[in-house]
């Protein structure tokens, strides 16, 4: 039992600071796989597992066996995160460009990890108005999508729906 609570107790202090729990970073790995439509993400999940294993076993052998779980639980999540979000983050900006709005705003991998997802959510991983539309980011889509009025009120910068003479629905 004592070899487990400090590598477990790592493990889930690694998973709040990326994730926001250690929860959502289960979910995300076995009930959210869909929700990010990056092609083949998981294989850099697999190659942070390979670099991470072998970074732990070098460290282990050179300051004891004792590190190795824990550095493990550590370099782990952190280069899956890294890996993945940098990925997805250059294939959001490279599709963004070609979309080629007139405003847009775009939150970090990382900040979307924290904030979403949530099926109700007033989050926005990116939003941008093109002629005068609004659209939103959907990294399950890996696309821009048109906001519907009654949402575009909440999450966008209110001087582009001025700007653009949008108003709420109803008025």
């Amino acid at each position: 039992m004592k070899f487990i609570i400090p590598p477990l107790a790592v493990l889930i202090t690694v998973t709040i600071v990326l994730f926001g729990s250690p929860f959502r970073a289960i979910a995300f790995a076995i009930f959210w796989q869909d929700r990010l439509a990056v092609h083949n993400w998981q294989v850099l999940v697999v190659v942070s597992v390979f670099i991470a294993v072998t970074l732990a076993l070098s460290v282990g052998r050179k300051l004891g066996a004792v590190v190795t779980i824990p550095f493990f639980c550590v370099v782990f999540p952190l280069l899956s995160v890294l890996f993945v979000g940098l990925y997805a983050g250059h294939s959001r900006r490279e599709i963004m460009a070609d979309f080629s709005a007139d405003l847009q705003f775009q939150n970090s991998f990382w900040r979307s990890l924290h904030s979403a997802p949530v099926e109700w959510q007033f989050f926005l991983h990116a939003g941008a108005i093109k002629d005068c539309v609004p659209y939103a980011w959907s990294y399950r889509m890996m696309d821009m999508y048109e906001l519907s009025p009654g949402v575009m009120f909440n999450v966008l910068p209110g001087e582009w729906l001025t700007d653009c003479d949008l108003e709420p629905p109803g008025r």
